[in-house]
């Protein structure tokens, strides 16, 4: 065992413990990677799990007085022993850890430190990605929630994490596998978490984690050749971190092709004009005169039943619809008009399975006021957003050989009002599946 004499100089900012066992080859990496950080007021405490290879040489061949090497007596199988002897060793107001195949970017110990002295947390995060082996290269990002802050259960690793030292004393030491079900560093960072201790997250690319368990037979070949590759990619590429992000996210969306964004499904007829002034209407600017809607030259004869998230129903929608979905339209716009055409006229019944868009709080209602060739036939108040069937009888006085059927839809709003989530601006009221007419 070769251990480095303690350091003369004041206490360092951060105490880096890297963890190793007998793969020295990739320890060189990691250590470089310790090294070039911006933030030089560190000390790294590399501790070796029982090693009896050259791990103590190699680190030795480093020359650096920052660098300290312990050897427990023997090898324990995982990294709470190692990380609990760095630990007992560090004089550094904040423990950081990294794994002894993992790397850094050369801003990580920086932007840590900055977020814990800046909120007071406990312990902060950075974004890691999960690299997997050749050829095929799996890439998960970690640390990144739905919320934007730590949740349970959120998947965060060693590698990521910083905390003040004197946490420890607060909720214990890293637990021997052997006794816990989760995995340590799970166990540990969750019972941070119980104990009430304050996560702060560091929304950067910061950590690159080449997972051994993704690589069979990892202690026995020893392979360093992506962690070589790497190096030289962020040592060549000051931007490297962004430039990876950006191959992730091809990488996702081309497995997921239904996540790219895209334009809003268009209607097949839309009064010319329409969509520009429905952004005129959501930004709060005066909609202007648009020419009058052209009614068809073919009015297709009445059938029973309309479906409409079938393409059969296109000949009968007119203006005021968005595009087909699954199983529905929407209206779209404060009128949505339908069209058919009558050999012989008697009255109707019209029957309209539908939801209204209502978000409680926000919009609570949606008036619908159906004509019949410009005749006012019957109003519906809806208040429920669940889909209901809505009847109205069209009188044999207001029909004719060819119909316009018209709902006026005056509280018809854009989605991108209600939510600061969304991007939709079409003006949606009724979400429509079928319409049903029965004579009488």
């Amino acid at each position: 065992m070769v251990t480095a004499k303690p350091m003369d100089s004041p206490d360092p900012i951060v105490s880096v413990i890297i963890p190793t066992y007998n793969w020295s080859s990739a320890l060189r990496y990691a250590i470089r990677s310790v090294l070039w950080q911006t933030l030089g007021n560190f000390e790294l405490l590399v501790v070796g799990d029982g090693c009896t290879d050259d791990s103590a040489e190699v680190v030795a061949s480093f020359g650096d007085p920052r660098i300290r090497w312990h050897n427990l007596p023997e090898n324990s199988g995982n990294q709470p022993a190692p990380n609990n002897a760095g630990i007992a060793m560090a004089r550094g107001r904040y423990i950081a850890y990294l794994g002894h195949d993992d790397l850094w970017t050369p801003d990580h110990l920086a932007r840590l430190v900055k977020a814990l002295e800046e909120t007071g947390a406990d312990l902060a995060y950075s974004w890691a990605e999960l690299i997997g082996a050749d050829p095929v290269k799996v890439r998960i990002i970690c640390g990144i929630t739905a919320s934007g802050e730590y949740e349970t259960g959120a998947a965060l690793v060693p590698s990521g994490i910083m905390h003040r030292r004197a946490m420890v004393a607060d909720i214990g030491p890293w637990k021997d596998y052997r006794t816990i079900i989760a995995p340590p560093d799970r166990e540990f960072m969750e019972r941070a978490a119980r104990a009430g201790k304050k996560f702060t997250p560091v929304k950067r690319l910061t950590v690159f984690k080449f997972n051994a368990c993704w690589r069979a037979g990892a202690y026995v070949e020893k392979p360093v050749h992506q962690q070589a590759d790497y190096v030289r990619r962020i040592e060549e590429n000051p931007d490297f971190a962004t430039d990876e992000l950006q191959a992730i996210v091809e990488s996702l969306f081309e497995k997921h092709p239904s996540e790219f964004a895209r334009w809003n499904t268009l209607p097949e007829k839309a009064q010319a004009g329409r969509f520009v002034e429905n952004s005129r209407m959501i930004r709060g600017l005066e909609p202007r005169a648009l020419a009058p809607t052209e009614l068809p030259s073919y009015f297709p004869p009445l059938c029973d039943r309309l479906d409409l998230g079938s393409a059969d129903s296109a000949d009968y929608l007119w203006d005021g619809w968005s595009g087909q979905e699954a199983g529905f339209r929407w209206t779209d716009g404060p009128e949505a008009q339908l069209v058919f055409g009558l050999a012989k006229i008697t009255g109707l019944q019209m029957r309209i399975r539908c939801a209204p868009l209502i978000v409680p709080g926000k919009l609570d209602l949606q008036t619908v006021t159906i004509s019949c060739n410009g005749q006012e036939a019957g109003q519906w108040a809806l208040k429920k957003p669940a889909m209901e069937t809505h009847t109205v009888r069209l009188d044999s006085k207001s029909l004719q050989a060819q119909n316009v059927i018209t709902l006026k839809l005056p509280h018809a709003t854009s989605p991108i009002r209600l939510s600061s989530n969304s991007t939709d601006i079409r003006l949606l009221g009724l979400r429509v599946e079928c319409i049903e007419f029965q004579r009488v």
